[in-house]
């Protein structure tokens, strides 16, 4: 699941769902079941990748 270097280490939920291949209500899924943490900046959800990949590593995203 390697990508290419980002220019900010957070992603917007649309483009969170798309970089773990799942739907964006399965995002807020995990959101809510606290597998996953989002920031909310400027009124802005946002997810951090290091926190997307920690949760692939984990295993605890089926």
């Amino acid at each position: 699941m390697k990508q290419p270097p980002l220019k900010s280490p957070y992603l917007r939920p649309a483009d969170a769902a798309k970089y773990m291949c799942v739907n964006r209500a399965t995002l807020y899924r995990w959101m809510e079941a606290k597998k996953i943490k989002s920031y909310l900046i400027g009124g802005t959800r946002l997810f951090k990748i290091s926190d997307l990949d920690a949760l692939v590593e984990s295993g605890e995203e089926k």
